[in-house]
């Protein structure tokens, strides 16, 4: 995980502090250096904390994530515990909670993943620079990460949720994703969630649903998958094809000659990661199935970034990976 010093965010840790005191019954729990913000999502707050004399459950260096929806932290929270008990490369959850009179937000605190992502820093003009390292390592330890997960049981899991507001099943999703689209008044985009819903597959597997370069922490030949709230039971091609749009489609800036050149690149990466992936798993890719999955993610995209304009947030995400891509996904929404 990334260090970013930048961010002064000491009301927040001390809140969290006393809502974890709260929570473990541990008065005189401290820190014992000060927490260290945490770069690297869009959604949640993150910092490097440690105690002094902590109790056994939270010794060592660990992560606290600070979130602002209580139920897709509840469920976030949930399948990550799931997914660490199959033997996942996922952080181990100690401790969470929601929202209470210490702290207005839901927390989680969680192992400290060593590593950082294979396209840390990344730009257009740098990618050039990392293009051997690209090449040989990214389309492998992708393949590896979605055929883990896909691996994964998912026996159990529909129980473990089903006193949460929110289930993992893919349908339930594209739902949600209607209802949503409804709300800001674009009929249109809800009425596309519920047909791709008609058109979801009978195979499900659990499916990361953000797997992209930067939720994959790498230390050497080890690698840690973070960021569950977007995980869903679905066709395992619903992860191959968000893992495909982001490598074949990087959102980068520079000149235009570099993008050219590094969506070339991206391609590459793309059908490696497609062909390393069929054969680990021995499971061919069905094209349909892919571009079902493509589909899918650009109809969630556009009703996130319809949902910020109607709400005039649009500028409070500059850097998001969706703004940039905004033309790629109306025009993949638009094919059949």
């Amino acid at each position: 995980m990334i260090p970013n010093a930048t961010t002064d965010a000491t009301t927040t840790t001390d809140s969290f502090l006393a809502a974890l005191r709260h929570h473990t019954g541990t008065g005189d729990l401290d820190w014992a250096r000060p927490p260290l913000p945490l770069s690297g999502g869009f959604w949640a707050e993150m910092y490097d904390v440690e105690f002094v004399d902590p109790t056994e459950r939270l010794t060592g260096r660990l992560v606290a994530r600070i979130m602002p929806d209580p139920a897709t932290a509840a469920f976030e929270t949930t399948v990550q515990r799931h997914v660490h008990r199959c033997g996942l490369s996922v952080p181990a959850i100690r401790a969470a909670a929601g929202p209470g009179e210490h702290l207005d937000r839901a927390w989680s605190l969680m192992d400290y993943a060593c590593g950082q992502p294979l396209l840390s820093g990344l730009s257009a003009a740098s990618a050039f620079r990392q293009v051997p390292t690209l090449l040989r390592r990214l389309p492998l330890v992708l393949a590896e990460a979605a055929s883990n997960v896909h691996r994964c049981s998912t026996e159990g899991l529909e129980d473990e949720l089903a006193s949460h507001d929110r289930r993992a099943d893919v349908d339930d999703f594209l739902e949600r994703v209607a209802h949503q689209a409804v709300s800001i008044d674009r009929l249109d985009l809800a009425s596309n969630a519920r047909q791709l819903a008609t058109q979801s597959a009978s195979t499900r597997v659990i499916c990361h649903g953000d797997l992209h370069p930067f939720n994959l922490l790498v230390d050497d030949e080890q690698w840690t998958l973070v960021d569950w709230s977007a995980a869903v039971i679905a066709d395992p091609h619903y992860d191959l094809a968000f893992t495909t749009l982001m490598l074949a489609k990087p959102p980068l800036g520079g000149p235009a000659p570099v993008r050219a050149v590094a969506r070339i690149i991206g391609n590459w990466l793309a059908n490696r990661f497609l062909r390393t992936y069929e054969q680990l798993t021995a499971h061919p890719i069905d094209p349909d199935r892919l571009h079902w999955g493509r589909q899918v993610h650009a109809l969630r995209a556009l009703v996130e970034l319809h949902t910020w304009d109607a709400q005039g947030t649009t500028s409070a995400h500059a850097g998001h990976p969706w703004l940039a891509l905004r033309p790629h996904l109306e025009a993949q929404l638009s094919t059949r």
